[in-house]
């Protein structure tokens, strides 16, 4: 917990000190098991806690459909959604 709390104080300074050296990135985790939603949202979601107000910007859930959008080179037969985060 703490290291992670330290990693993300640093980022939070990196991006206020150097701005032209750093910029938030989305990633996207593509998950194809029904019980991977509620398992890696509660993980990320603790993640956007432990950053508090240094959190870049919310995680969110996509769809299927919403995934397949962005990324159609993803499997798609086996695919439940995707979940979005910052770092």
């Amino acid at each position: 917990y703490r290291m992670v709390k330290e990693a993300l104080h640093e980022r939070a300074n990196l991006l206020e000190i150097a701005p032209h050296l750093s910029a938030p990135l989305p990633i996207m985790l593509p998950l194809y098991k029904w019980w991977q939603l509620p398992y890696y949202w509660v993980g990320i979601k603790m993640y956007d806690l432990v950053a508090g107000s240094h959190c870049l910007k919310s995680s969110y859930v996509l769809s299927k459909s919403r995934a397949l959008e962005h990324f159609p080179m993803l499997q798609k037969d086996k695919l439940v959604g995707a979940i979005v985060y910052y770092d």
